[in-house]
């Protein structure tokens, strides 16, 4: 199995810094918590590798990026955003990245269905 670690404790990555746990703070007036505001890709990384040519990781940052410039909102720091992309692929096969119209990111991950 591709993903065999077994994590004690869940992690994400958020606006630069790896957190272990499973609760995030946002304020009350957050836009992407009132209104959704955010764009987010959800992705498979395979061999855990965000450059196999099956992740597509360049694909994924350029519909990120247009979305982003459609909207007029801020681009994130892309090379922290791989950071935390590559922080959390030897724990997760599948990564939601999230961005906020600040340029916050968010990057989530979780396993594989036991079906796939």
């Amino acid at each position: 199995m591709e993903n065999a670690r077994v994590m004690s404790k869940p992690c994400f990555w958020y606006n630069g810094q790896l957190i272990e746990g499973n609760s995030l703070s946002l304020t009350i007036d957050e836009p992407g918590f009132i209104y959704g505001a955010t764009v987010f890709t959800t992705l498979r990384v395979y061999h855990q590798s965000l450059d196999h040519p099956l992740t597509h990781w360049t694909n994924h940052c350029h519909r990120l990026q247009s979305s982003l410039q459609a909207f007029g909102w801020q681009q994130p720091d892309w090379e922290q955003l791989r950071q935390g992309a590559q922080s959390l692929i030897t724990l997760y096969p599948v990564l939601r990245i999230t961005l906020f119209p600040d340029g916050r990111e968010l990057i989530m991950g979780r396993p594989l269905p036991a079906n796939l």
